[in-house]
């Protein structure tokens, strides 16, 4: 009698160490999903400001509005340089596919939340590549050509605090009318407008995770 008591304890704990540790796996990547949407989030909002930025400038070009100053048109030049660079944290959503528990207990909406969130997060970064190869072969040579650098950088003030101010100024005539440069914008454009629809995706997985999780924890 004794022995089977201890049996029956011992595997109730076995069976509740199994719990603990699926449900701390959740909750981990619960809060991780979180701090990705988060992220996300501040992107999306960045690359809006970012789109205004280069309409603004093509604004510029096309109609030459001379109220427009010198440093507003570098913050714009400038504007197309930046790529804001969305990081996602997974450790703990890598850690939790690998598991044999997970594998083993895991509802299945929350599995097939998980794959589509790896799924569109991948192709997010595939188009941040492509952006950044078409930013670093369409617009960089050609600012560093034809722009006034030294006067562009003293509006970043990380660059400002390093970099003499220098003695040439914007040829505002140059611009204007710039078809050339205008194309290029275009495809920073497009880029940027890229990025923003790829966000949708995993940011909506992600609330969907979040959501498959907390029915999991139920059902346990």
């Amino acid at each position: 009698m004794l022995l089977s008591v201890f049996l029956l304890a011992s595997n109730w704990n076995d069976q509740r160490a199994v719990y603990n540790n699926l449900v701390a796996q959740l909750v981990n990547v619960e809060l991780e999903m979180c701090e990705n949407i988060n992220r996300l989030s501040e992107s999306n909002d960045y690359m809006k400001s970012q789109v205004q930025n280069l309409r603004v400038l093509r604004a510029f070009m096309a109609a030459r509005d001379e109220s427009i100053s010198d440093d507003k048109i570098y913050s714009n030049i400038w504007s197309s340089i930046v790529i804001y660079a969305i990081n996602m944290r997974e450790t703990a959503t890598e850690a939790m596919q690998s598991s044999a528990l997970f594998v083993r207990t895991a509802a299945p909406e929350l599995i097939d939340a998980l794959a589509r969130w790896n799924d569109t997060v991948r192709r997010l970064r595939r188009e941040q590549e492509d952006c950044l190869s078409s930013r670093n072969t369409l617009v960089i040579p050609y600012i560093l050509a034809h722009f006034p650098n030294g006067s562009m950088a003293q509006i970043v003030q990380a660059a400002a605090d390093f970099v003499a101010p220098s003695q040439y100024r914007l040829d505002r005539k140059a611009l204007a009318g710039n078809w050339e440069f205008d194309n290029r914008i275009v495809a920073r454009q497009v880029c940027v407008v890229q990025d923003l629809s790829s966000i949708e995706a995993p940011s909506s997985h992600g609330h969907r995770i979040i959501e498959s999780i907390a029915l999991q924890r139920k059902s346990q």
